[in-house]
C-alpha cells in the first residue's frame, strides 16, 4: 500500500461514485467521477490539479461519465452512460467534439481505451459491441 487520493464529496479533490481511471503519458491521474458529473485530474503524488465538466448534455458537460483515457498526444477521451455518447477534448481541456453510436446501439458506453496509434476502442456495456474509432488528426 502507498496512498489513497481522494475521498468521498462533491468539493474539488472528491470523488462521488468514482469509475474508470486512466494515466497521461506525462503521469497525471484522471479519474470518471460518476456521480459528480466531471472528470478530476492529480499528480502522481496525489495533488489535486483540475476538475473538468459538469452535469448536461453540451460538450463539455457530462450525463454519468464512465471511464477516461487519454491518447498518446494528451488528447481526452470520455466515455458517458446516460449520455451514451464519447466526448473529445484538446490536452488544455477544451471540447474537439462528440461522436454517439449507431442507433441499433441500445448499450451505454462504458469502458475506453486508447491505443499508441490514437485508435479508440470503447465497450457498449449490455450491447455485446466494441465500437473502434480514429481520432482525428491533432488540431
Amino acid at each position: 500500500y502507498l496512498q489513497t487520493i481522494g475521498e468521498h464529496g462533491t468539493g474539488d479533490g472528491q470523488l462521488n461514485f468514482t469509475s474508470g481511471i486512466d494515466v497521461a503519458p506525462d503521469g497525471t491521474l484522471l479519474n470518471a467521477d460518476w456521480d459528480n458529473e466531471r472528470v478530476q485530474a492529480w499528480t502522481a503524488d496525489g495533488t489535486f490539479l483540475w476538475s473538468l465538466g459538469e452535469r448536461g448534455g453540451e460538450l463539455g458537460e457530462f450525463r454519468k461519465p464512465c471511464d477516461v483515457a487519454v491518447g498518446p498526444d494528451g488528447r481526452i477521451v470520455v466515455t458517458e452512460m446516460d449520455g451514451k455518447r464519447v466526448q473529445v477534448f484538446a490536452p488544455d481541456r477544451t471540447p474537439l467534439g462528440e461522436w454517439r453510436p449507431p442507433a441499433d446501439s441500445e448499450g451505454f458506453l462504458c469502458g475506453v481505451a486508447v491505443a499508441a496509434d490514437g485508435t479508440v476502442f470503447v465497450s457498449a456495456l449490455f450491447d455485446d459491441r466494441i465500437h473502434v474509432l480514429e481520432l482525428n488528426p491533432a488540431p
